[in-house]
């Protein structure tokens, strides 16, 4: 496989509007070790989880500033995990999440149980071989009955390896 002439790094992830009647417990944090942004997340939730969606958002900036629109979807969680994507970008985030999760990733969601995520990166060759440099954000929404329970904010950069 062909070697990538860049690096993804996340800089930053914020998290807010956790919503205390679902979650007791929802936080992440970025480390950057050896040249890599590891990101680490832990989710309790207060009863067991059967309903909930995504409303994900991905936008890129090269570096001439040019903003680019990569995905905007919104989608049932436990139908999401069960099948295979479509997009790339999807299943690249889907394969992730399985490989550094502490449990199996199926709905529901158990109460009082913590749903860690630990030591997840992007792996350039998952990616394509030509990806521009320049910033991205990333915007996650979890709803739960239709009502957003959490949002996670994740800005990021592709720079030259």
């Amino acid at each position: 496989m062909e070697e990538r002439n860049y690096r993804i790094v996340i800089d930053d992830v914020n998290i807010s509007n956790v919503d205390p009647e679902v979650f007791l417990r929802f936080d992440c944090q970025v480390e950057q070790i050896n040249n890599r942004s590891y990101y680490d997340s832990t989710r309790i939730f207060k009863y067991d989880v059967n309903d909930i969606w995504v409303h994900a958002e991905l936008a890129f900036w090269k570096l001439n500033n040019q903003k680019l629109k990569i995905l905007d979807v919104k989608f049932d969680v436990c139908n999401f995990l069960n099948n295979i994507q479509k997009n790339r970008f999807l299943n690249i985030f889907v394969k992730n999440i399985k490989a550094h999760s502490n449990t199996d990733l199926k709905c529901p969601f158990r109460a009082n149980v913590s749903h860690t995520v630990e030591k997840m990166f992007f792996d350039e060759k998952d990616f394509p071989t030509n990806v521009p440099l320049g910033k991205f954000r990333n915007i996650i929404e979890f709803l739960m009955n239709q009502r957003m329970s959490a949002r996670l904010v994740i800005k990021g950069r592709i720079v030259p390896n």
